[in-house]
């Protein structure tokens, strides 16, 4: 008897073991398997949520534009910018009218009628006097004066005052800064 049971614990217990580890196994997969779909239907469901959410915004914010495109808006930039041929001036170091002082140092492009050589001409013969003019008008200025605020004001008188000096009325029809800093030192 005394083996009988031990073989039979034994037959029960090395049977029963090796059923309860796959039971066991098989169990804790049965139970991760919904925690996994359960997660995997959340994200679903929130992808499915922002992309309808981006979806209708964009369609309510795009609601006014209908009749606008790109390129009809490029067409009226470019046709009202005539293109120039353009005149340099070397750049001009100058002291504003403050006290103390400040730095004024300018490189200008000035447009021209493209393609009209009288001109040309008259800015290569008066090179210097140009420069002189914008030199000293910048030593007139106060530094509030030539704020980025007031390039625009700043532009037309210079482009008023150029176009006195020079004998071809209008020559100079548009100005461009390559450089305009006005430092304290």
């Amino acid at each position: 008897m005394g083996d009988d049971d031990i073989y039979d614990d034994g037959d029960a217990g090395g049977g029963g073991g090796a059923e309860v580890e796959t039971g066991g196994k098989s169990s804790a997969l049965k139970s991760l398997l919904p925690k996994i779909l359960k997660w995997v239907a959340i994200i679903l469901a929130a992808v499915i949520f922002i992309v309808t959410v981006v979806f209708f915004t964009m369609k309510i914010l795009n609601r006014g534009t209908t009749g606008l495109t790109q390129a009809n808006a490029s067409d009226v930039l470019v046709a009202k910018t005539p293109a120039y041929d353009w005149y340099s001036i070397p750049e001009i170091r100058s002291r504003t009218a403050d006290q103390p002082p400040a730095t004024v140092i300018v490189e200008i492009r000035l447009g021209y009628e493209s393609g009209s050589k009288a001109i040309q001409g008259e800015l290569v013969r008066r090179e210097n006097q140009l420069f002189d003019l914008v030199r000293q008008y910048f030593s007139r200025k106060t530094r509030e004066e030539l704020s980025p605020n007031n390039e625009a004001v700043v532009k037309q008188e210079l482009q008023e005052q150029l176009n006195r000096l020079l004998t071809i009325g209008n020559a100079v029809q548009q100005i461009v800064f390559r450089q305009y800093n006005v430092y304290d030192f």
